[in-house]
């Protein structure tokens, strides 16, 4: 879990508000890395460029 919370502070344009509005709609820290394509779309306000981002797992590498 804290590895998921490091990586998502880690997303490019995640901050506070888009951080905790993922873990929202998505059910927790951990549901957020765990989400199909068509799911992440469904979140207002989350962009290609972000749910490419969450889907490839960069972040896990910097975390």
């Amino acid at each position: 879990m804290l590895l998921q919370q490091i990586a998502l502070t880690l997303l490019p344009g995640v901050g506070n508000v888009t951080g905790k509005k993922l873990i929202a709609y998505c059910g927790g820290v951990e549901a957020v890395f765990k989400q199909k394509r068509e799911a992440l779309e469904k979140i207002p306000g989350i962009g290609e460029k972000l749910i490419n981002s969450i889907l490839n797992h960069f972040v896990f590498r910097q975390a």
